[in-house]
């Protein structure tokens, strides 16, 4: 099980149920299992975000090698940050950008391509 963080309340994410289009699922985890993936962002960890039509976080696949990592969704300052456990101590120091985490920004079309 993966961990969630919205606004303040920790809640336990289960496992997703089902392949979605995307990357494969082997260990993923998802925020909400029943919400069709409309697209994937890929984390500069290699670990997948599936986000519905509207943006939000709804299935996580672990990148090679991170099955073990725990990820925590954090909603804060208008803002969703999908961020693994490795991560945070990085992005809290400021050592690492939290927008290569912030899923809202990734989503948009400058970093899809379009």
């Amino acid at each position: 099980m993966a961990l969630a963080c919205v606004a303040g309340l920790v809640t336990a994410v289960p496992a997703a149920a089902g392949p979605a289009a995307g990357p494969p699922a082997p260990g993923s985890s998802g925020a909400r299992a029943d919400t069709a993936v409309a697209r994937w962002i890929t984390l500069v960890t290699g670990d997948s975000v599936g986000v519905d039509a509207t943006g939000e976080p709804v299935r996580i696949v672990p990148g090679k090698g991170r099955d073990g990592i725990p990820i925590r969704i954090e909603r804060t300052k208008g803002r969703t940050l999908v961020l693994p456990q490795d991560a945070r101590q990085l992005v809290r120091s400021g050592r690492v950008d939290e927008r290569l985490f912030d899923v809202g920004e990734l989503n948009t079309s400058q970093y899809r391509g379009e």
